[in-house]
């Protein structure tokens, strides 16, 4: 019920903040449209996004971060850094989907190792998209240590066993 109403009350112009949030999304996707290929520098969106709620006519728009992790680098590294961001996270994902099938269902530490990395690898992406969650290094950490176990996993049922 929780995730349904989140997801609802993000594109619902009545709820509270629902407006600036997209005003603030559409700063964002305005700041890679004036800067597609290197963006406007890593993390300089959240200093620059009032200057782009002027350009755009948003009384009152709130600043920071983008809330949304793919806005935060599109806007912040352009076409090029977003490309990389979607690039390991999708590389790795794929890693932990083919290393799955290989891992026999006895192995369950390993098995729940790399179920819970997947399922933190998608509840990044899809929290992802309503607040700028990569942004915490707490997230940031975390998510690095899912793919390094991903990866460990890959390498111990993947390359050793030659496949």
């Amino acid at each position: 019920e929780t995730v349904r109403v989140r997801v609802h009350s993000a594109f619902d112009p009545e709820a509270e903040g629902t407006i600036s949030r997209i005003e603030l999304w559409s700063a964002n996707f305005q700041m890679f449209r004036e800067n597609p290929w290197f963006g406007i520098g890593m993390n300089a969106n959240e200093f620059l996004v009032p200057e782009f709620h002027e350009k755009m006519g948003h009384k009152n728009g709130f600043w920071g971060h983008a809330h949304n992790n793919w806005l935060q680098f599109l806007g912040g590294t352009g076409i090029l850094g977003f490309s990389l961001f979607v690039m390991i996270f999708g590389y790795f994902f794929f890693m932990g989907w083919r290393t799955w099938g290989r891992i026999p269902v006895d192995h369950l530490w390993d098995r729940s190792i790399l179920l819970g990395s997947l399922g933190g690898q998608m509840a990044l992406q899809f929290g992802g998209l309503t607040e700028c969650n990569f942004k915490a290094m707490t997230v940031n950490h975390h998510s690095m240590f899912m793919l390094a176990l991903t990866a460990a996993l890959y390498q111990k049922y993947i390359v050793k066993a030659g496949s």
